[in-house]
């Protein structure tokens, strides 16, 4: 899976903002280079930076410096197997930063502006990265969007010029993102006025939205997730419908063990289940979806809460999940004779393994679940009652 998503809007309306706390909640997040670190861009910084923007040297130098950063990340991006990048501000966004900045610096009108970008970027070929483009607005007109701007902040730190310049150039930019706006060039607008909490909320929504696009499982009939405490028959189950209804077997630790390693470079140390439960429910679906086999799957066993509750809200009907609810006295006892142990160490052996499912929420899934099966009067009736909930032979 390789899903992009940029992040557009004026200066100060809370991309970097939200690019970080992204980052830090779904983990397997890269951040794409900015242009200054691309080769190609001036050693400048602070005053001498904005000079060479604004007013020094020729405009198409300062257009073509850069697209040429954009091709670099886009190639970046593109050769990058993170599953997740996040870009602050997309090849729309900046062709509005370009049409801006040479309106300010030749004293063009808006079209003969574009005109002028358009034939400089054509030089470059830049493809479409077909990322989420989600745009913070901050006002309802181009007055209140730099009010806000200005607002949050509060000044640049370099000459009276400058400072005056640099206003004329963030109306001029508002101006031409505001045509942007109405051709719906983005595809989710947000109100960047609110408290960040709630920016993040709804970018997150549009995350979750993107992160399901694509996601092919017409091939799957029925995918059933078996889940409960140790010892309760989740595996027995499982085998069954194998060997006697044909059923794809999936352990669910070989699917995300899998997705921990392809992107271990990614975790930090963090372990998988910090991954966002949405991002690592789509990358355990496409693991699913690529698997050769029948059109049915039994998954076992379920234990993280989060995770489970996800999957099932991107898989809808399609996904039945069953708790097997054993009495802990039978667990205990089931598994002293499988592992020839005493009641008393099987008694400990089963409470250490409850505690840790406790702790990932196992025991929540029974709240989510289609149905719980009583497994206290056997394996039989409980795979009796299985077959009868699924209406399969």
């Amino acid at each position: 899976m390789k899903k992009i998503i940029s992040l557009n809007g004026l200066d100060k309306s809370g991309k970097s903002t939200q690019a970080g706390l992204l980052k830090n909640n779904y983990k397997l997040i890269s951040i794409a280079d900015k242009l200054s670190s691309c080769d190609g861009w001036p050693n400048l910084k602070g005053q001498e930076l904005f000079n060479w923007w604004f007013i020094e040297g020729e405009t198409e130098n300062v257009t073509s410096t850069i697209y040429g950063g954009i091709s670099q990340r886009n190639k970046q991006i593109r050769q990058s197997d993170c599953p997740l990048t996040i870009i602050d501000r997309g090849n729309d966004m900046f062709d509005g930063v370009c049409i801006a900045t040479t309106m300010i610096r030749e004293n063009l009108s808006f079209l003969e502006s574009k005109k002028r970008v358009y034939e400089i970027k054509s030089n470059f070929h830049l493809e479409d990265l077909d990322e989420e483009k989600i745009f913070y607005q901050t006002g309802e007109n181009i007055e209140e969007m730099v009010l806000t701007s200005r607002r949050r902040y509060k000044e640049i730190g370099f000459s009276q010029n400058s400072e005056r310049l640099y206003d004329r150039y963030q109306n001029t930019l508002a101006s031409v993102l505001s045509k942007q706006l109405k051709g719906n060039i983005y595809s989710q607008i947000i109100d960047g006025r609110m408290a960040i909490s709630e920016v993040y909320q709804n970018t997150e929504k549009a995350m979750r939205e993107h992160l399901k696009k694509g996601l092919d499982l017409s091939r799957i009939n029925l995918i059933v997730g078996i889940g409960g405490m140790s010892e309760s028959g989740k595996s027995s189950l499982g085998e069954y419908l194998q060997k006697s209804k044909k059923f794809e077997r999936i352990k669910i630790k070989d699917i995300i063990g899998g997705i921990e390693k392809k992107y271990q470079k990614y975790l930090g140390g963090n372990s998988i289940y910090e991954v966002e439960d949405t991002l690592l429910s789509t990358l355990f679906l496409e693991e699913i979806s690529k698997l050769q086999g029948d059109e049915r799957i039994v998954i076992e066993s379920l234990h993280n809460y989060g995770f489970t509750k996800r999957l099932k809200e991107i898989t809808g009907d399609k996904f039945k999940i069953v708790y097997v609810e054993t009495p802990k006295q039978l667990r205990i006892k089931r598994n002293s004779k499988d592992l020839s142990k005493s009641l008393a160490e099987s008694k400990k052996e089963v409470e250490r393994k409850d505690k840790v499912k406790q702790k990932r929420g196992t025991h929540l899934i029974k709240g989510i679940s289609d149905i719980v099966l009583q497994n206290k009067y056997g394996l039989d009736k409980t795979k009796e009652d299985l077959i009868k909930f699924l209406e399969i032979e």
